[in-house]
């Protein structure tokens, strides 16, 4: 091992990895404080990703017309009737219904109030 600060004679900064290929290790002239500047490359296979895009959603405020108990109540109410069902081995799916449930009740919670919902998108 080479020493990892420019005045030491042991290295203390270092890079650990579980692939089974051997990384290129280098150093740079760059300084940062005593440290000399360490460059790790690791070649590893890879697939590519599914693209996601987050879509917008309406602002859910709380109502001018009523108090904070009052929208409390309101989405506690509309948020009672949710009964989640757990997929397990599948935590996207759960999280794409909780949202799905989440925006409901915004939706009810403002219809109960007597106004019209934010549209969505």
């Amino acid at each position: 091992m080479v020493p990892s600060r420019w005045k030491g004679r042991r290295c203390i900064d270092w890079a650990l990895s579980n692939v089974s290929r051997q990384p290129t290790v280098t150093y740079d002239s760059l300084k940062w404080s005593d440290h000399k500047a360490l460059f790790v490359e690791l070649k590893v296979s890879h697939r590519k990703a599914s693209e996601w895009k987050i879509l917008p959603r309406p602002k859910f405020n709380k109502l001018d017309m009523l108090t904070n108990e009052q929208w409390t109540l309101l989405l506690e109410s509309a948020w009672s009737s949710y009964e989640p069902t757990l997929h397990p081995g599948d935590p996207d799916r759960d999280w794409k219904l909780f949202n799905e449930q989440l925006l409901a009740t915004y939706r009810q919670a403002y219809t109960n109030a007597g106004v019209a919902p934010p549209k969505v998108g």
